[in-house]
């Protein structure tokens, strides 16, 4: 479930900037117990589930993050002594979530180094930034996280499995709400084309001539079959959200410092894997939906049943190197591992083609028109059916 004034000033910040920052301090003075002079909204287009920015408060000035998610409310400290432990490099929280009524809330120390959402994006923008500088850092950081993988290794039981955070990202918005929320009942509107849901889930696909055989449907049965989280198997100490908005990019030191573990705790290092791998390549069109649609080429042409689409979507260079990074420095070694120790499913693959998929189907709502220009849109759909389909292991 979400907070309704949480969710209406994060859909505000961005059309009335100065009534969702009234709206907020509001929120904070009726919630938290200390005294509260000044709010200031920072608009993020990364964070598609929270609110951010910069708090005033009678014990100083803090960097807050608000999330909409009743479900993870509350979690971030406990999350970050987990991740600590482990040997993570993190930014904890400076109030626990005790000190607060408002559980959705967590206040951090400021920061003014810029997470690394923000440091591809001014290297994209050609605004700031050095391609071998963020690379680096990025190889770094995945060397690090294998190590850290290796350390915390274990094998868990199912009813462990099935506590961990991180399963709200995936199988719960499968099952809990957000798959019939978005999208049950609704009409598909995509170029020439209305189609009830219901049709359109069935429709098989064919993607720049790629033909891919399993329909919407099947991949989303597929997936809460697979991704039900009461089961046995390898578990790491794992962020479980770690995409490039939750991680700050020192600059000087060419690392990469975590924050904002809502979803961390002990879980299968494949599924956390799963963020970082879509969202970090992937998934600009998401946060920019306007300015990628003002670029971007995507068709649709349905005939017999089957959808013909074409798109000329890529990555970005500094995407393809986080992608190589990421599987050469962190999956390749880790599916090796697993394998050495007999804990690697049978059906790895198809477990982190069902993550993958969620990630452009359930993170934001593909119909709403409003976020979403058609062509946009398609290419999130587009997006499901491929990661649902595409190897892991990318040759």
């Amino acid at each position: 479930m979400s907070t309704p004034e949480l969710a209406e000033i994060r859909a505000l910040q961005f059309t009335d900037l100065p009534r969702a920052n009234g709206l907020l301090l509001e929120f904070f003075r009726a919630k938290l117990p200390f005294g509260i002079r000044s709010v200031e909204i920072r608009p993020l287009a990364v964070s598609l589930n929270s609110v951010n920015g910069f708090i005033d408060t009678a014990k100083g000035k803090f960097f807050f993050k608000a999330h909409i998610e009743d479900q993870v409310a509350g979690r971030e400290y406990y999350n970050t002594d987990i991740l600590a432990e482990a040997g993570y490099p993190i930014l904890r929280p400076v109030l626990k979530a005790t000190e607060s009524a408002a559980q959705h809330v967590m206040l951090y120390d400021i920061v003014e180094n810029p997470t690394m959402f923000d440091a591809c994006r001014a290297l994209e923008q050609g605004t700031a930034g050095n391609l071998d500088s963020l690379i680096a850092a990025q190889q770094r950081s995945d060397l690090q996280l294998l190590d850290l993988y290796e350390r915390s290794l274990r094998f868990a039981d199912a009813d462990a499995h099935a506590l961990s955070p991180i399963h709200q990202l995936f199988y719960h918005r499968l099952t809990g709400g957000r798959y019939a929320e978005f999208y049950l009942g609704q009409t598909i509107r995509l170029s020439d084309y209305d189609l009830p849901f219901a049709e359109f889930s069935r429709l098989k696909w064919t993607i720049n001539r790629v033909v891919y055989p399993h329909t919407l449907e099947e991949l989303v049965a597929r997936a809460i079959e697979v991704l039900n989280p009461a089961k046995a198997g390898p578990a790491v100490a794992g962020h479980g959200d770690a995409h490039n908005g939750n991680l700050f990019y020192l600059a000087r030191k060419g690392e990469l410092m975590y924050f904002d573990p809502a979803f961390a705790g002990f879980h299968s290092p494949l599924l956390d894997l799963v963020k970082p791998l879509y969202h970090n390549v992937h998934a600009q069109w998401m946060y920019f939906p306007q300015e990628a649609s003002a670029k971007l080429h995507a068709y649709i042409t349905i005939k017999n049943g089957v959808a013909h689409v074409s798109h000329d979507f890529l990555p970005t260079p500094i995407r393809t190197a986080t992608r190589d990074s990421k599987t050469n420095l962190v999956l390749r070694p880790l599916i090796e591992l697993l394998s050495q120790r007999e804990w690697l499913a049978h059906d790895w693959k198809v477990y982190m083609q069902s993550a993958m998929m969620c990630c452009p189907l359930l993170t934001m709502n593909l119909c709403d028109t409003v976020k979403f220009p058609a062509n946009v849109a398609l290419l999130g759909f587009a997006h499901a059916i491929t990661m649902g389909h595409a190897d892991p292991l990318p040759e």
